[in-house]
């Protein structure tokens, strides 16, 4: 019924999981569907953009300058490092 980026489909997955949107970070490799999805329904939206694989929505984010705040990545450990300086 609702697919990303709809912000219907994240709240749905904050009220199933009982968390509030301003404590969740959500982390995805389609700038469109992931990172403007979680914008959109207020969760902190991660950029995981891995340059070693093939990601068939690249091309979507060429010039891609959000508006909103985001964290954007190239592999796991700059967000195990991002997650550790919130401490």
């Amino acid at each position: 019924m609702f697919r990303k980026p709809s912000p219907y489909l994240f709240g749905l997955a904050l009220r199933k999981a009982g968390l509030d949107a301003s404590d969740v970070w959500f982390c995805g490799d389609n700038v469109r569907a992931d990172v403007e999805g979680a914008a959109s329904a207020g969760i902190f939206p991660v950029w995981y953009d891995d340059l070693t694989v093939e990601n068939p929505w690249r091309g979507e984010s060429a010039g891609f300058s959000p508006a909103f705040e985001y964290l954007h990545i190239h592999d796991w450990n700059e967000l195990i490092g991002a997650l550790e300086n919130l401490k």
